[in-house]
Order: structure tokens, then C-alpha cells, then sequence
């Protein structure tokens, strides 16, 4: 509806009527605020009556006559008797005119300060978010809708990262809005210090792992009012096809997985949030059993170790998980003793990610669907194998590509997602996988697999508080919010959904104070 046509269509009496009308309502509710009871009464008999003192009725002051009363002097109570002489009748109506008069010109300003300070108090309202708000920040895919057999396939609206603002405690989110136009920022990192945002942007004119050319790293520092992305610039990320982006604990070093040329790469972080030189180059050889996906090396992830002092890094093309030592002073990687895991031939470990205690890590991979738990020596950087947990069902006939691996913050369960494919365009059916954490062997027992609400899992986060968990589903172009039972693992969807072309992954940055809200509820 246009509100001013509408305004405009109303008759000008009608319409001056009805302002008039509005302003005496309002300024015969300032006087009853601003005036006593007494005084109100007095207001409106004030038209042919003399004044006395309410205790002494019989007492007429002819001061009345001689002063102008004020506000005080009214709201002490004098209030109109019998008519007077008509000697004073003169002099009382102009008195009366001219107390009207300041009386309209004090409830105007009272009036006026009122409203202004309403809108302030509004404004102050609107603009201070509750301690539980958070910025939630999606990374896209602009060029092209996924990869198909290697080459980029379908196409997108999207410009590059968008931003949501989330409270968990009531599960309202706003609608996304654009932070940051760039291509194909395909994944995100967050700085410890909840100031800048780190992404990784494919080839701009990708043409598939086996075809780019440079992949880059934007530096970008957060406006906590907005959630809008201030660019610090743009750096080569020394590989191709960047596909996954960490940050080491003490904030220092950007750890780069280049699927593309089959390399790994760390980068210092400058104390003002700019991305600066490279500090390690690690390349990959090999090949895997797959010779479609796996007729080279394809480092997939790159996190270091609780304690800052390994980096781990899935190899989907050449069926390992491979462990560096990391020198957080000079950002150097060196190779583990032994330096690798094996993972089951054709596997493609994909995502990997620690418990919330230290002592297991849990290997996701793609190709097969196993989530391999292992146990994680610290002192010396090893794992010993424990389990091999399946996410497929036996009679399953198609493709699997498992995505994304996130271990509850309460640490008592582990969720990962799935992708399926059973033929041209028959999609799923993908699935979000929950699994019980044994807490003292740190096996995995399946709770439930759940329908991602959309198509193509690629990406998945749940908040820090643990109370939902945000399924981006790549395909169908949409970030399905469920609530997440913190006692069962099980998860429930809602009813809230956002609408962001080629979502393919989600982070979070913890309240500001200064953050603007403005929010949908679920």
C-alpha cells in the first residue's frame, strides 16, 4: 500500500478535522497528567464562575481578579462558586483567555518533549540488542550453482556474503543481507578476537580444480552495528581451488587447504586484521582408487590440534589424514612421525574435527560415508584407530558425498551431513546425521538421521549456545533452522527458513553491544 497516496486521497477537511481532533486529545491528556484533579474540574467551569478557596467557600479573592494565577496556583486548588459581578466579568474572561493560552503553550511543550523523548527511548530500545544476539555470517557460491563431475554446473543470484543477526534463546533470526559483495567466497573463518572475517574465494572464473588458476583470501573487519564487512584487502592463498580456510588458537596464522594444486599453506595475520606473507608450503602427492575424483592429491581441511601444536589435514584424493607439527612462532609445518593416518581405500576423508575434551578426533569422508574415530595422542601427535561409524544404509544404490562434521558444544554428540545421488537430477535422500559420544571411549552410537529441509547439504553450524543448528543446503538455495535437544541430540525442524542463493557455509560471532537489531521470529 502507498501510504502517502493514501494520505493525499483524504479530503483536506476531513483530514485537518482529524489532526485538530488528535492534537485536543492529546493536549487534554497532558493537562490531566500535568494538572490536579481540582484544576481539571476548574478547567472546564472556568467559562462564568467566581474562584474561592475550596476550605473557605465563602471567601471570594478578588487577588484572583488582580493576578494571573499560575499553574501552581491552580493546582492548589481554587476552584469557580457563584457568578460574580459583572464588573469583574471583563476581566475574567481575559484572564481566562490568556491562562488557556500559556496553559496550550505549556501542554504543547510538554506534549513535545514526550514524544521526543518516546522516540528516543524507542530508538535506544531498537538499537541495544539483548546479550544473546549474534551475527550470523553465510558464504556463497556466485558463479555457479555446485560442481558436476569437476566442472561448475547451473548458475546463481547470489553477490557474496550475506549476514543475519540470531537470538538463541527464542530462535528469531532477521532476513540475510548483503555484508560483502565478492565472488565465490566458498568459506568463511571467524578471528578469535570476533573482529574480522577471513574468506577464501575460488578461481573468479572458475572453471573447475583441474582449470583455476589462483584462488585468493579476503581480510575483512566486522562493523558491530551492522554486521556489514569492511574490506583490509586481498591475498593469494599460494594454491587453487582454496576450498577450506582455519585459524590457529592464538590468532596468528590463516591455514589454507588447496584442493586444486594439492597443497597446504599457512599465512600470518597482522595485528590489525590484514592478511600478510606466507609462512609454509606443503605439497601433496599420490593418487587414490577412485580415478574419477582421485587421480591426485585433493587436501579437503586443515585444523590444528587442541593444543596449537599439530596441524591435521584431510587428503580426499589420496585416502590419508595427515598430521604436521606447527611452529605458532614462525608458522612453520614440518611433517608428524608418523605423518599420516590411512583412511579406507576410496574413502575421501573430507572434514575432520577434535572432541570437546582432546583425546579423540573424528575423520569424516566423503566418498564412503565412514566417520573413522581415532584416538589422539597429544604428547607425540599420533592416532590409533578405533572405529569406523557408518552413515549409510546398507541398501543404499547411488553416490554418497558427505559433507560437513560438528561435535555438540556439550560435547555428547556428533552431527554430520550427507549429500546422495541416485542418477541425473535424483537428488538425496541427503541427511543430517546425529550420533551419541561415548565419553569415555569416544565410539559413536547413531541416534537419528534427519531430513536437511533442502537439497545438497554442503554446510552446517550449530550456535555456541548449542540450541539450534543452521543446515545450508546448496542446491535448493535455502538455510533451514532445527532446534537441537541438548539431553537427546535430537533434532526438530522449524518453521524458519532464509532464502540465500548457493549457501555453503555458516559461522557465528558472539554478541555485540552495538548491534542493530531487526528480526524475524520463527
Amino acid at each position: 500500500m502507498n501510504y502517502a497516496a493514501a494520505i493525499r486521497s483524504e479530503p483536506a477537511a476531513e483530514g485537518e478535522q482529524a489532526m485538530h481532533s488528535g492534537r485536543e486529545s492529546r493536549r487534554n491528556f497532558l493537562r490531566h497528567l500535568a494538572l490536579s484533579p481540582a484544576t481539571a474540574r476548574s478547567s472546564s467551569q472556568a467559562a462564568g464562575g467566581e474562584y474561592s478557596c475550596p476550605k473557605h467557600p465563602e471567601r471570594v479573592s478578588s487577588k484572583i481578579m488582580q493576578t494571573t494565577p499560575s499553574i501552581g496556583m491552580v493546582s492548589r486548588g481554587w476552584q469557580p462558586t457563584s457568578p460574580i459581578r459583572a464588573v469583574h466579568k471583563g476581566a475574567l474572561s481575559s484572564l481566562m483567555t490568556t491562562r488557556n493560552q500559556s496553559l496550550n503553550k505549556r501542554a504543547g511543550i510538554v506534549e513535545f518533549i514526550l514524544c521526543i523523548s518516546l522516540l528516543l527511548f524507542a530508538r535506544f530500545l531498537w538499537a541495544s540488542p539483548p546479550p544473546d544476539e549474534y551475527l550470523v555470517y553465510f558464504g556463497t557460491y556466485s558463479g555457479f550453482t555446485y560442481m558436476n563431475e569437476g566442472l561448475p554446473a547451473g548458475g546463481s543470484h547470489s553477490k557474496g556474503i550475506y549476514v543475519s543477526r540470531f537470538r538463541p534463546a527464542t530462535g528469531e533470526v532477521s532476513p540475510p543481507e548483503l555484508a560483502a559483495e565478492i565472488v565465490n567466497p566458498s568459506f568463511l573463518a571467524v578471528h578469535p578476537n570476533h573482529r574480522f572475517v577471513y574468506a577464501v574465494t575460488e578461481d573468479p572464473l572458475s572453471l573447475g580444480p583441474n582449470f583455476d588458476h589462483a584462488s585468493y583470501v579476503s581480510a575483512f573487519a566486522i562493523n558491530p552495528a551492522t554486521g556489514k564487512l569492511r574490506l583490509l584487502n586481498i591475498m593469494p592463498t599460494g594454491g587453487t581451488s582454496t576450498c577450506y580456510v582455519s585459524i590457529d588458537k592464538t590468532g596468528s596464522y590463516l591455514m589454507f587447504a588447496n584442493f586444486g594444486s594439492s597443497s597446504v599453506t599457512v599465512s600470518r595475520i597482522r595485528d590489525d586484521g590484514f592478511v600478510g606473507e606466507q609462512t609454509a608450503f606443503m605439497k601433496h602427492v599420490g593418487s587414490g582408487k577412485d580415478p574419477a575424483f582421485q587421480s591426485k592429491s585433493h587436501p579437503h581441511s586443515i585444523d590444528v590440534s587442541p593444543d596449537n601444536r599439530f596441524a591435521i589435514v584431510s587428503d580426499l584424493g589420496v585416502d590419508k589424514v595427515f598430521v604436521y607439527k606447527f611452529d605458532a612462532a614462525t608458522g612453520q609445518l614440518s611433517p608428524d612421525q608418523p605423518p599420516f593416518v590411512e583412511a579406507e581405500a576410496g574413502g575421501g576423508p573430507r572434514h575432520f574435527t577434535f572432541d570437546s575434551q582432546g583425546k579423540f578426533g573424528y575423520s569424516l569422508h566423503e566418498m564412503s560415508g565412514f566417520i573413522t574415530v581415532l584416538a589422539w595422542n597429544a604428547r607425540n601427535g599420533s592416532f590409533t584407530k578405533i572405529q569406523d561409524a557408518k552413515s549409510l544404509q546398507p541398501y543404499f544404490e547411488g553416490a554418497n558425498d558427505s559433507a560437513e562434521i560438528v561435535v555438540h558444544p556439550n560435547g555428547k554428540f556428533l552431527y554430520e551431513s550427507n549429500r546422495r545421488f541416485r542418477g541425473p537430477d535424483l537428488w538425496g535422500p541427503d541427511s543430517i546425521g546425529v550420533y551419541a559420544i561415548d565419553a569415555a571411549r569416544g565410539t559413536l552410537t547413531e541416534v537419528e538421521q534427519v531430513a536437511p529441509g533442502g537439497t545438497m547439504p554442503r554446510n552446517f553450524a550449530i550456535d555456541p549456545t548449542g540450541a539450534y543448528l543452521f543446515s545450508a543446503n546448496e542446491f535448493s538455495g535455502n538455510v533451514v533452522l532445527f532446534k537441537v535437544d541438548g539431553a537427546s541430540g535430537r533434532l526438530t525442524p522449524t518453521t524458519t527458513q532464509l532464502k540465500i542463493d548457493v549457501p555453503v557455509c555458516v559461522v557465528f560471532v558472539p554478541p555485540h553491544r552495538d548491534t542493530l537489531t531487526g528480526i524475524q521470529k520463527e
